[in-house]
């Protein structure tokens, strides 16, 4: 168990260092209707709106490619397309907090593990 964590903790310590590739922390979701039919206020259906003003032609089944960028407000005011985005916009706080320390603890907590021994 000690590895797992040892391994946790390094990918929590790259991201508070910016040491990762925007590729890395790409986010994607598929559109499952028309853009114009939904309703929520999503960060890959914002993001999908932003591209198609810009001539991009995404439809039904398209993959958007997001990242979570610095700010404040909610998630879909927050998300940029991947590849319209820097490093040093990018909001590795939120990777650490909403993306790996959930999906890590899930696993960890099986196994008697508690948030407190994951780096901060």
């Amino acid at each position: 168990m000690k590895k797992a964590i040892e391994v946790v903790n390094s990918t929590i310590g790259r991201l508070q260092k910016g040491r990762v590739s925007i590729a890395d922390l790409t986010l994607r979701k598929t559109l499952t209707k028309p853009v114009e039919k939904y309703r929520v206020r999503t960060p890959h259906v914002e993001v999908a709106r932003e591209l198609m003003r810009e001539g991009w032609d995404l439809t039904l089944g398209a993959n958007v490619a997001y990242v979570i960028t610095k700010g404040a407000g909610p998630l879909f005011k927050r998300a940029k397309a991947s590849n319209h985005v820097t490093l040093e916009e990018i909001d590795f706080g939120y990777y650490v907090e909403n993306q790996v320390k959930p999906a890590a603890m899930r696993l960890l907590e099986c196994f008697g593990v508690d948030e407190r021994q994951l780096l901060v």
